[in-house]
């Protein structure tokens, strides 16, 4: 099932895993975790795909860090705005 209609299901699973991965490290700190994503982003296209077959896509690799940004980014928003009210 493509949750994500306006991009095809390979990417949305890249999007959804670096967001998947952000959410995962976070509390690490803004720089450690995007360099985590963007190492399993790189990591995956390179070790996996090269080694099992696959072909290696780097907009596969700029999705999966465009995940990462965006759940980075919505963390740094709730903060700011949980700041504001409390």
């Amino acid at each position: 099932m493509n949750i994500l209609k306006f991009m095809p299901i390979d990417k949305a699973m890249h999007l959804l895993g670096g967001g998947a991965i952000a959410g995962a490290f976070m509390p690490l700190g803004i720089i450690i975790t995007l360099g985590i994503v963007i190492g399993a982003a790189i990591g995956k296209e390179i070790v996996i795909d090269k080694f099992t077959g696959g072909r290696p896509d780097i907009t596969d690799v700029l999705v999966t860090i465009l995940g990462g940004v965006i759940v980075v980014g919505l963390y740094q928003l709730m903060t700011v705005i949980s700041k504001a009210l409390f």
